[in-house]
């Protein structure tokens, strides 16, 4: 065989590579991406490669137009490698599969583990002596896994083919904590025919930027502003299939000069960090310029008279929704606002007030005073204080008592009556009713249903049009079964808070007819949403109290609560003498609660309660406390946007760990594995629950770990994976510490490095509750223990479990780590 090279003393061109094939009978070639870009674009290049029977490409990613046009012509097949790893071994794909690599899983060690994206996978290494000759990173170290940081996503059905989706470098990590791959987009945006490149910024902002390199020279392009127009076209759809907090505004694209190009590899991959670093002044400039571009966005405004007001909030809500149809009682965030899509809505309030020259403080509007205030009629209230002030006093425990109350008679009057018809009979399996499955605890749940005999069916109920697919990437993604194509799952899209929940007819007959267990789990967990953003989720409750009590089988009903729905519990010891710990028992007092979170776990268990007494149901709640991580599987993961870790990520940035946490006594967590396992048992073993059981029954059990230790003895496993330069701290110190680092002006947008910061309230509320002589909400779990044999022989959270944990938020052990940081990336 023979090796043609180009002539080393010319660049790298196409006219080099057609030279070469002329020179000789070549077979195959290895071409860069850049050069196959215009392969595709040249008719005599493309006949040339109809010789070849294999042309290879890598170092950066290839268009898929390009791609396409040349598989039709020869056998086109990707390959990548890296300096730690050199080339990676892989089979050769089918013509089809020109953009996927073929791993052998069984002769290369390499594992794919999900990623904070869905659906993307990262490849890691694990070393094994047996495959010695395909692991060149762990020559001559200790190393016993390497991750390569390289993103991947499955093929739809041919096992061990990926596609290559970039790289951790490339992923964008927002200020709200939220991720995007950018690479699929900035593709879609570089096909114009203006633009050489597309490349997406963003990184620890609210919201993206895009930087477009454009084709010619300054002479030869329009202006700025029809660029923009002429590509926004393909923005749009690229947002389209972006989710909201990464959509581009065309306010937020820079045009770059001739003078100024992307800075590229040798084989024209872009150097992404090098060239954001490059564009820095622009992107300052354009993020600095917000609330100007804010208020030039803003149509005008007279905010001064209430309908003016009225109006404008109106506007600057849909912008949150989406622009759809609005009026003033809607609560945005049943619309499907979130804390991203709200931000521009922030802006454009503040910046309506900043370009009416108004002497108000508008540090007030704030996403909190969002959530506060979900509909149009309350923001305008909210704002109508703020420009008339006047003397009101804080809201005292007999009014929130009495809103509470009232919201929940709303709903108690609505409860069907008794139904004294004879239950049709039940076989020796049931069939279940499962609601919000895709989730985090709904996936354990579906996994631990599917493996009791005693089950016949799951019916899962869920919000989301493509439940099934996202069941399956759950269920990969924390290594349970996802094989779903039998009659034993079936997946129902569903809204709760509709009339028959808004099915036909014969599909709800079908469900009523066949359900002897409803387990409801589907809530949406923020504790930023007042009570009266959850009104669907109560009426949903409602909904599936009447359709337990008109039922065929009238099925027994489990309702999946919180501790939330108690957390004051302590802070009234002084009103009831009661135990310290938080008994299994129904109680009445709906100030127990805390948040519109558990207010409305609170309202929701409270009439199920009634619904047993009232329609004869038989009912369960079970207030759950803490979810932790999986218990012994390095498959699935604690989410990395809650409190702990965001706590533990942010220190280890901080460089300092507390060395207690306010209102943490007794570690109690539970993993959300064994979580689901015990709520299994104590529905199918709890008396009052079984089928042969009475109507009118009820019973309440507390979930968390019945066996605690201190945070202190967590603190040594933790600072192995910060490192020894972590120091340990008060709490109050570290706070002082995250507030500082907030407050710098150089660290303003540093929350996706420091993601306690998008949590500042909630750990100063932890703080200023210790200092109030706040305590820890403890549950009681006798009955528990009693009905489920997991609880009774659970241990606590030790070492090992916090370590696994920690791993799997990015943190491993500084004693086997191995820093990729740095390290030059090449697709070969």
């Amino acid at each position: 065989m023979s090796v043609v090279f180009t002539d080393p003393a010319q660049p790298l061109s196409l006219l080099s590579i057609e030279k070469s094939l002329d020179s000789a009978p070549v077979g195959g070639a290895i071409v860069p991406p850049s050069i196959l870009e215009e392969v595709a674009t040249s008719e005599s290049a493309m006949k040339r490669f109809e010789t070849l029977r294999y042309v290879f490409y890598g170092g950066a990613a290839l268009s898929d137009d390009a791609g396409r046009a040349i598989s039709d012509k020869t056998h086109l097949c990707s390959q990548i490698g890296s300096t730690e790893c050199v080339v990676f071994a892989t089979h050769l794909t089918d013509k089809s599969d020109w953009d996927y690599l073929c791993f052998g899983s069984d002769w290369s060690g390499y594992e794919f583990r999900p990623s904070d994206l869905p659906g993307i996978y990262e490849m890691i290494l694990v070393r094994d002596d047996d495959k010695a000759d395909f692991q060149a990173v762990f020559w001559g170290n200790s190393l016993t896994e390497f991750a390569t940081g390289d993103l991947y996503s499955k093929h739809a059905n041919k096992p061990d083919h990926w596609k290559h989706e970039g790289r951790l470098d490339d992923v964008i990590v927002f200020s709200n904590g939220e991720k995007l791959n950018p690479i699929m987009n900035e593709k879609l945006i570089a096909s114009h025919a203006l633009v050489k490149s597309c490349m997406y910024v963003g990184n620890r902002r609210p919201q993206p930027a895009v930087i477009l390199e454009m084709e010619g020279g300054n002479a030869s392009r329009p202006p700025s502003s029809e660029i923009v127009e002429a590509v926004w076209p393909l923005v749009e759809q690229a947002n389209k299939g972006s989710p909201r907090y990464s959509q581009v505004q065309k306010s937020h694209v820079i045009i770059t000069d001739a003078s100024k190009p992307f800075l590229r590899t040798a084989k024209g991959g872009l150097k992404r960090a090098q060239t954001a670093q490059l564009f820095d002044p622009e992107i300052r400039e354009l993020y600095n310029n917000t609330a100007v571009q804010a208020s030039i966005l803003v149509p005008p405004c007279d905010i001064k008279d209430r309908q003016g007001l009225q109006d404008f909030v109106l506007s600057a809500y849909r912008e949150a929704t989406g622009n759809g149809p609005l009026h003033l009682d809607q609560d945005i965030f049943q619309l499907g606002a979130d804390s991203s899509s709200i931000q521009p809505s922030i802006s454009h309030l503040k910046a309506c007030i900043f370009s009416l020259d108004i002497n108000i403080d508008t540090s007030s509007i704030t996403p909190r005073a969002v959530y506060a205030n979900p509909t149009p009629r309350s923001m305008v209230e909210f704002l109508g204080g703020l420009l008339q002030p006047q003397d009101s006093s804080a809201t005292t425990p007999v009014d929130r008592k009495k809103e509470l109350q009232e919201v929940y008679v709303r709903y108690h009057v609505q409860l069907p009556a008794a139904r004294w018809s004879t239950r049709q009979a039940v076989g020796a399996r049931s069939t279940v009713l499962l609601t919000g499955s895709t989730g985090n605890l709904g996936s354990y749940l579906l996994d631990v249903l599917l493996k009791r005999d005693d089950v016949e069916e799951v019916i899962c109920l869920n919000r989301n049009k493509n439940a099934a697919e996202n069941q399956v990437r759950s269920n990969s993604d924390k290594g349970l079964r996802a094989d779903f194509n039998n009659q034993s799952v079936k997946f129902v899209h569903a809204d709760l808070s509709q009339p028959q929940f808004g099915l036909d007819l014969s599909t709800y007959d079908y469900i009523s007819s066949r359900t002897d267990i409803i387990l409801h789990n589907q809530w949406p967990v923020n504790f930023s949403l007042s009570l009266a953003s959850f009104e669907p989720q109560l009426q949903g409750m409602l909904n599936l109290i009447h359709f337990a009590a008109q039922a065929a089988r009238r099925p027994k009903f489990c309702f999946v609560s919180s501790i939330g729905a108690v957390n004051n519990w302590r802070h009234q010891l002084s009103l009831r003498n009661a135990v310290h710990q938080v008994p299994e028992q129904h109680f009445t007092d709906l100030c127990l609660a805390s948040h519109g979170y558990g207010e409305s776990k609170a309202i929701a268990s409270h009439l199920l309660y009634h619904a047993t007494l009232q329609c004869r149901l038989r009912g369960l709640t079970i207030r759950l406390g803490q979810l932790a991580g999986p218990a012994d599987s390095d498959h699935g993961t604690w989410n990395k946007t809650e409190w702990l870790p965001s706590l533990v990520m942010t220190s280890h940035e901080l460089g300092a760990l507390p060395q207690t946490i306010p209102l943490l006594t007794e570690v109690d967590w539970i993993p959300a594995d064994r979580a689901a396992q015990v709520i299994s048992e104590l529905l199918f073993n709890t008396p009052m629950t079984r089928a042969d059981s009475g109507p009118g029954k009820s019973a309440i059990f507390n979930l968390a770990n019945p066996r605690t230790v201190s945070w202190a003895t967590l603190v040594p496993t933790i600072r192995s994976h910060l490192g020894n330069s972590c120091t340990v701290v008060s709490f109050r110190e570290w706070l002082d510490l995250l507030e500082k680092m907030g407050r710098d002006e150089r660290s303003k947008d540093a929350s996706a490095r420091l993601p306690a910061l998008k949590l500042l309230d909630f750990f100063r509320e932890m703080q200023e509750g210790h200092d109030r002589g706040a305590q820890q909400t403890l549950l009681s779990m006798e009955s528990s223990m009693d009905a489920s044999p997991s609880l009774a022989r659970l241990g606590a959270v030790d070492g090992s479990m916090m370590a696994r944990w920690l791993r799997q938020w990015g943190l491993p052990s500084r004693t086997t780590a191995f820093s990729t940081v740095g390290s030059e990336k090449a697709r070969l």
